[in-house]
């Protein structure tokens, strides 16, 4: 590591570039390629997952109320029995931020595109 001092303020650390890094300064368009000369994919394509249901364990939702404050579009609600139900499933984002902070694993977000790919 070599510390930057430019004569002014505090000095910036800035590390050496890594020998696999050294690609990144490709123009657009030019393909990546790995160590051995393989071509590596540029862009991923990127589809949006639409919601086929939310799979919610009423056994094991302790009703702790985690998802529910971590939804941003507000899809989750406690019921009368303070379990988590999909009171908007319309406007779910498939974020899958109920499904990873649960913590009793109770919700699992199912989608259509997880659906085509398991077949």
């Amino acid at each position: 590591m070599r510390r930057n001092h430019d004569g002014g303020g505090k000095g910036e650390m800035r590390l050496p570039l890594h020998p696999h890094r050294a690609q990144s300064r490709l123009k657009p368009g030019e393909p990546l390629q790995c160590r051995n000369g393989n071509p590596r994919m540029r862009y991923v394509e990127m589809t949006k997952a639409k919601l086929k249901e939310h799979l919610i364990n009423r056994n094991w939702c302790k009703g702790c109320g985690i998802c529910v404050v971590f939804c941003p579009k507000k899809v989750l609600e406690l019921d009368e029995w303070e379990k988590a139900v999909a009171a908007r499933a319309e406007g779910c984002l498939c974020c899958r931020l109920c499904e990873l902070r649960c913590p009793d694993l109770a919700i699992k977000v199912i989608t259509e595109r997880e659906t085509t790919d398991e077949r």
